[in-house]
């Protein structure tokens, strides 16, 4: 057929047309479509509904992890269903995105929800089709049924999966836990604790989070949202990290940069990241956060390094002033310093006279019930179930052994992370003998692989924090003898004490963590 080019009246059902040479010449209807479109403003509606429907049609047949990406040259406009693919690329995007995380989760039960959200976003799609223009609504339709066949096949195979696993490793040692898909537990009265600081009316006059390294301080900072009330905004700042932590133009602008984004304040760029920056930025959070009776909780861990920062002249002495006039002024803004040293231990600034009035919050070792709601109700926290979602994990306790949770709690001391560092091992045992439950046999087998594992933890806790001289001599005593006499130095047994390594009996002192004691016979030849 032939039409003339100048005329300006739409070619009834051009679109049919071309969808129909396409069907036997491809190339040369894209061709044809691209010539119309440059050259032919009367003809354009007609091409716009073709190259939408083909590009629909080929993606119905693309892999989803990729459906953002076959559905990026939808045409946009002004006018009828143009108006409405950009929501058309959004969907796309958000079903490619839940694609690629069931590719990504590598536990079968978290691949098995990801896989199910991925059906349920696919489902919720059709049910907008019909309120498209045509010719979107009848290709999306149909589209779509290919797309949920596709989510479905996926979502069997991942369920498959999870019924077949192991016994699911949820428990993790090292880096602070990820509560969605890692073993947690709340810390109730730590928590409590922080909330009836944070809400006091008058405003809270700075807390002190402290407690022993590898206790769980960050893990309980980075997992405070939904387990403290919606009106308090945690904000947690990590001072190793060298752009928080760097210098006094890092902290900051830092610190702007990130209570900016936090409250959505739209905050000028001063020509200079310092003190006098940062406290007006906190002036203007302090004002937004009355506007909406908020508080903002910002959290500076590892706060030790500002001491450190002093001392080798990269922060002012000034700062501590600075932060003390910010506690007192911004009566909405909760400083919270988080570390493992107590104000009295930091030697390079004058924290006691500056933060007196800060109030600490301590971290204690997990009790023998936090420990045992860690093993067997790992994900208790997770927001990837619903409340009542009854395929929330559950590790009965029969799992564990006979005692088994008194005697891996005993063996950690309570100390969270070897808590956890054990109770891997003890899955990974489970599993590697191809069992259905621990055995007290296996005891030995579990101490050795987390002293394996646990090597640079334990070694830091026990020697690489020990400062003082004896100190370090002492403990390694303990890999000869179970009992020693208590330290000559007073320093030392107070160090100890602190350190929370030693416990005292009648016959003498002992290492409160056996764990800690197997780590040293283990290495007695080599330290």
């Amino acid at each position: 057929m032939a039409w003339d080019d100048e005329c300006l009246l739409p070619f009834p059902d051009l679109d049919r047309l071309l969808i129909d040479l396409h069907c036997h010449a491809p190339e040369k209807a894209w061709s044809e479509m691209d010539r119309l479109l440059r050259n032919v403003p009367s003809q354009r509606a007609a091409v716009q509904r073709a190259w939408t429907t083909l590009d629909i049609r080929a993606a119905a047949k693309a892999q989803l992890a990729i459906l953002d990406q076959a559905l990026s040259a939808l045409p946009e406009g002004k006018m009828g269903f143009l108006t409405q693919t950009a929501d058309v690329k959004a969907a796309a995007a958000a079903i490619a995105a839940d694609a690629r995380e069931v590719a990504t989760r590598t536990r079968p039960l978290f691949r098995a929800l990801a896989a199910e959200r991925l059906v349920n976003r696919i489902i919720a799609f059709q049910g907008t089709v019909t309120g498209y223009h045509e010719p979107l609504a009848s290709e999306l339709r149909v589209a779509s049924v290919q797309w949920l066949a596709q989510a479905e096949s996926l979502a069997r195979e991942a369920g498959v999966a999870a019924e077949q696993a192991g016994i699911r490793q949820y428990f993790r040692a090292g880096d602070p836990v990820d509560r969605e898909g890692e073993a947690f537990v709340a810390r109730a009265p730590v928590l409590a604790e922080l909330e009836r600081q944070v809400l006091l009316a008058a405003g809270c006059p700075g807390l002190l989070l402290y407690g022993r390294r590898r206790v769980g301080k960050s893990t309980v900072l980075k997992g405070l949202e939904g387990l403290i009330p919606g009106e308090v905004l945690p904000l947690y700042v990590s001072l190793q990290n060298p752009q928080a932590g760097g210098d006094v133009a890092h902290f900051c602008g830092y610190l702007r940069q990130r209570i900016a984004e936090r409250l959505g304040l739209d905050v000028p760029a001063e020509e200079r990241s310092d003190l006098p920056a940062l406290m007006a930025t906190l002036a203007r959070a302090d004002a937004a956060l009355a506007t909406g009776d908020r508080r903002l909780l910002l959290a500076l861990d590892e706060y030790e390094t500002i001491d450190q920062r002093v001392a080798e002249g990269l922060f002012p002495p000034d700062i501590l002033a600075a932060l003390r006039e910010s506690i007192q002024t911004h009566r909405r803004i909760v400083w919270l310093f988080a570390g493992s040293h107590h104000i009295d231990e930091l030697p390079h600034a004058d924290w006691a006279s500056h933060l007196i009035s800060v109030r600490s919050v301590p971290v204690p070792m997990f009790t023998a019930a936090e420990t045992r709601a860690l093993l067997t109700n790992p994900l208790a926290h997770s927001p990837a179930f619903r409340v009542d979602d009854p395929r929330r994990p559950r590790i009965a306790e029969a799992f564990w052994g006979e005692d088994g949770i008194a005697w891996l709690h005993a063996t950690a001391g309570g100390w969270p992370h070897l808590v956890q560092l054990l109770a891997e091992g003890v899955v990974d045992e489970v599993n590697d003998r191809e069992a259905k439950a621990f055995e007290s046999a296996w005891r030995g087998d579990v101490l050795d692989r987390a002293a394996g594992r646990g090597e640079m933890v334990l070694r830091q806790l026990l020697l690489g924090e020990s400062r003082l001289e004896g100190e370090a001599a002492y403990l390694l005593g303990f890999a000869d003898v179970e009992v020693q006499p208590p330290p000559a130095d007073r320093a030392v047994a107070r160090s100890l004490h602190r350190r929370e390594l030693v416990t005292v009996t009648d016959d003498g002192w002992r290492l409160r963590v056996p764990l800690m004691r197997h780590w040293l016979v283990m290495n007695r030849h080599l330290l």
